[in-house]
């Protein structure tokens, strides 16, 4: 009687098995076989296979519609290309009827802030940069909802959203090197012909209204420290070795004491729309550097690099040079405060980007359309740099460098 008993207990076991064990199987792999394929598509930022993917009531999503994804994203391409997942199989959640369910997946890739960091300290292709940064690691989940038989994805704005921000929304890709120096000699080459600058000169001679409802640019010379204290974040405003600036402003007014570093750029003309990144050094202090980009706004016809307007605005404290920490962000916002203070001065951020292992994190305000403000912070020093960038206020070319 026990070996009936025992021999029937061991038959509903297989069959129990056999019922549950495959189908969870085929379930596992069927769902891995979607979400693989949907990551692979947004590592690609191929919009198309992504919609494609989604559950109906998302497939005509307006999600794409935002510019940053029609413009050039080159720099953008090549970090999601060196980013790499792997699916935590444990972590799959089915729901009783089965159809829906969610996989976790951890994600590195090359972080962003360390390729900005790299490309604007040492001038180095973003290549170089991607080699050397860090790799950031974060975890997405993978929402699936079962559709006619079908698995699709059922939150893909979320799992864009925690991939690209930092791919997207941090990076400065249009100011950052795309080539080596030796590209920017030959551009600069081309720009001293005077065939070519006359003719570029002559398109771009007619006058363009720079005016903006929100940005209203002033003299740097006839500013106070009570206006920088009283200012808002947007102003772009700052105290910085030992002046207030006012982006945008003349290169003329820093260039006693702050070189352009690149002698390629001695004698360099810029047509009205033109547009150079360069990094300046401190006179006397080979070791204290800071990264700003310069512009031709208002002049019709051509400019010495030396007589345009600096646009962006980009110190890191970090170098054992002369000592620059004295400087003060509109509010009042000066090097060494925390995070939770300049926070309570200027709000939250559009963008927070929590410290990694090393320690290192930074906070955005504004984005790539208007005045735009990034701070950097470490977990010890609190704020030690910032990024003013004023440049899309204004009819600028960034491909021209």
């Amino acid at each position: 009687m026990k070996d009936k008993v025992k021999a029937v207990l061991i038959i509903l076991c297989i069959a129990c098995e056999s019922f549950c064990g495959c189908n969870s199987k085929i379930d596992t792999d069927s769902i891995l076989d979607v979400s693989d394929s949907f990551l692979d598509a947004v590592l690609e930022v191929n919009t198309r296979k992504i919609l494609k993917s989604a559950v109906e009531d998302d497939s005509d999503s307006s999600y794409f519609d935002d510019e940053k994804f029609s413009s050039d994203h080159s720099t953008t391409d090549l970090i999601l290309e060196n980013a790499v997942y792997e699916a935590d199989e444990s972590s799959i959640k089915l729901t009783k009827n089965n159809t829906k369910c969610s996989v976790d997946y951890e994600i590195s890739m090359p972080d962003p802030i360390d390729v900005v960091e790299i490309c604007n300290s040492d001038w180095v292709s973003v290549e170089e940069a991607i080699e050397d940064a860090e790799e950031r690691e974060f975890t997405v989940t993978v929402e699936l909802m079962l559709e006619d038989d079908e698995w699709l994805i059922g939150n893909f704005e979320e799992v864009c959203d925690d991939i690209y921000e930092d791919a997207f929304d941090l990076l400065f890709t249009d100011s950052l090197p795309s080539d080596t120096e030796e590209t920017v000699e030959t551009e600069a080459t081309e720009q001293t012909e005077p065939e070519v600058t006359e003719t570029e000169a002559t398109e771009s001679s007619e006058p363009t209204d720079t005016s903006s409802e929100v940005f209203v640019p002033v003299d740097s010379t006839e500013l106070t420290m009570e206006d920088l204290n009283n200012a808002t974040w947007d102003s772009a405003m700052v105290y910085f070795d030992g002046q207030i600036l006012s982006l945008p402003f003349d290169y003329e007014l820093i260039s006693d004491r702050w070189l352009i570093l690149n002698e390629k750029f001695d004698g360099y003309v810029l047509n009205r729309g033109d547009f150079c990144a360069v990094t300046l050094e401190l006179f006397g202090s080979k070791e204290t550097k800071m990264n700003t980009s310069i512009a031709n706004i208002y002049t019709d016809g051509l400019i010495d690099i030396k007589s345009g307007e600096c646009v962006r605005l980009n110190y890191s404290q970090y170098s054992d040079g002369v000592d620059l920490s004295d400087f003060v962000l509109p509010g009042g916002v000066t090097y060494g405060m925390s995070l939770d203070e300049v926070i309570a001065v200027y709000g939250e951020p559009e963008k927070q980007y929590d410290p990694a292992e090393s320690g290192y994190f930074s906070i955005t305000y504004g984005d790539y359309k208007s005045v735009k403000l990034n701070l950097n912070f470490t977990l010890e020093k609190g704020l030690y740099g910032f990024e003013y960038d004023v440049a899309s206020e204004f009819p600028i070319d960034y491909k021209q460098n």
